[in-house]
């Protein structure tokens, strides 16, 4: 996922895909953004915040009828 970030050839998924929107939103000078990035793991059925203070915390899939499905970042 990560790959050797300062290496161009072996950067990984998350680098790059930051680096393209990153570019995307310098190119756009009218406009403002917010940026907002989560990483979670699903693992044996079980989702856990990457960027948390406490990673062992288990969160929760919910589902909506109006939103569909979604992660409980609350829990």
């Amino acid at each position: 996922m990560m790959g050797v970030p300062t290496d161009e050839i072996f950067k990984g998924i998350i680098p790059r895909s930051f680096n393209h929107v990153v570019a995307l939103m310098a190119e756009s000078k009218d406009k403002n953004f917010l940026l907002r990035c989560s990483f979670i793991e699903i693992y044996n059925e079980n989702i856990h915040d990457l960027l948390s203070a406490d990673t062992t915390v288990n969160m929760s899939l919910k589902e909506d009828p109006k939103k569909g499905r979604g992660i409980d970042f609350a829990n």
